[in-house]
């Protein structure tokens, strides 16, 4: 069995790039769905990161707990779940969401408050500063995950992951903050 294609065949099974049909994206969303427990594991790892971020005033650490957040995988699936019409997918990726919420909010609390946490770093005070034109995020996030969901693989130029931070971008150190902030008693 060979494991190369025959040389004259190679060049059509490069360019072969079909878009994934509904059924195909409707699938992978579901299979996006995942156990509770590496779900939860990574929302909790992304807590810890972007506490240690937003605390040490580490700009790329914040990156680092975009990349690791969850949230993708629920947002998406509640747009094919709108999309469908499926209220059992929309209240499951709902819950799943909000929970991933909850939990690196939850983390950042702890570790301030285990830590005593009194000071407001300047890391913490850049991203409580809210622009008018920050709407614009999760609107490109969300149509850049649609544009990667429906995409083959082969011919998607970014990764899953890197629209996945998008969406993370918006959500993962604000979390942190809300945390740190309800147990210091300060919104900023």
């Amino acid at each position: 069995m060979t494991l190369q294609p025959p040389a004259d065949e190679a060049a059509q099974q490069v360019t072969d790039v079909a878009a994934r049909s509904p059924i195909e994206v409707f699938l992978s969303g579901l299979q996006s769905v995942g156990s509770w427990k590496g779900f939860l594991g990574y929302a909790a790892a992304a807590g810890v990161v972007v506490w240690i971020g937003l605390f040490t005033n580490t700009s790329y650490l914040l990156v680092a707990a975009m990349l690791i957040a969850p949230f993708a995988g629920p947002a998406m699936n509640v747009a094919l779940a709108t999309a469908r019409g499926d209220r059992h997918l929309l209240g499951r990726s709902l819950v799943r969401y909000f929970a991933a919420l909850a939990v690196a909010i939850a983390v950042a609390a702890f570790l301030s408050f285990g830590l005593r946490q009194q000071v407001i770093t300047e890391q913490m005070a850049a991203t409580s500063t809210i622009s008018a034109v920050a709407v614009l995020l999760p609107v490109v996030a969300g149509a850049a995950g649609a544009l990667n969901l429906v995409q083959s693989e082969r011919s998607s130029l970014v990764s899953g992951a890197a629209t996945g931070m998008l969406i993370a971008a918006s959500l993962a150190p604000p979390a942190g903050l809300v945390g740190m902030a309800g147990v210091m008693g300060r919104w900023i």
